[in-house]
């Protein structure tokens, strides 16, 4: 069982009033299978509650937003030895994310770890993955946050990584990756925005 909470609030005179609040509550579990030396089974499970607000109040207008939202996950894993210099896992994680509007995906994920020696390691790894909270930056004011409804999508990111690390000693390792990332509905205040 985890939790979080963030909050800000501005208030300047008459006018402009801002509060801002996110928590997150999540309970979440996880069982193993060691089949053989070879195989290790993971299932895993997680059930997040958020809890968004944001109020602002400016001359000749209003901003009240006050929702709840909540993430079901469910995740597999398959962890494989074939000797003692391949590690490889793979694994796939479902989640289906409940506001206004409904989001479900299948995310994979893929990694593995080559031994050259006892001190070195080659590694390299591969997934998708979604993100259902939003930070949007402002210049001068504390960020917003807000979740994931029927207007923003989920942001979405797909992640490749290489790597190369090295034992020195008991205390000292040596690590060095490359990454390629893209990412999806990254989200930005236009503060250009005219409406009526």
């Amino acid at each position: 069982i985890t939790g979080s909470i963030f909050s800000s609030q501005f208030h300047l005179d008459e006018i402009v009033n801002k509060d801002n609040f996110i928590s997150d509550f999540t309970v979440k579990g996880n069982i193993e299978y060691h089949q053989s030396k070879q195989f290790i089974y993971k299932l895993g499970f997680e059930q997040k509650t958020m809890h968004g607000k944001y109020q602002q109040d400016f001359p000749n207008g209003a901003v009240d937003v006050d929702a709840r939202r909540y993430l079901y996950t469910v995740y597999g894993q398959t962890n494989w030895r074939p000797n003692e210099n391949w590690d490889i896992e793979a694994g796939l994680r479902y989640d289906y994310f409940d506001s206004p509007r409904d989001y479900q995906f299948i995310d994979p994920r893929l990694s593995a770890k080559y031994r050259l020696n006892e001190t070195t390691n080659l590694k390299a790894s591969a997934g998708r993955y979604h993100q259902y909270v939003h930070r949007i930056p402002r210049t001068f004011f504390a960020s917003i946050w807000t979740t994931t409804d029927q207007y923003q999508k989920a942001s979405e990111a797909y992640h490749f990584i290489t790597g190369f690390e090295k034992t020195l000693n008991d205390v000292y390792q040596i690590e060095i990756e490359t990454y390629y990332k893209k990412y999806n509905s990254i989200y930005t205040l236009n503060r250009f925005l005219v409406t009526d």
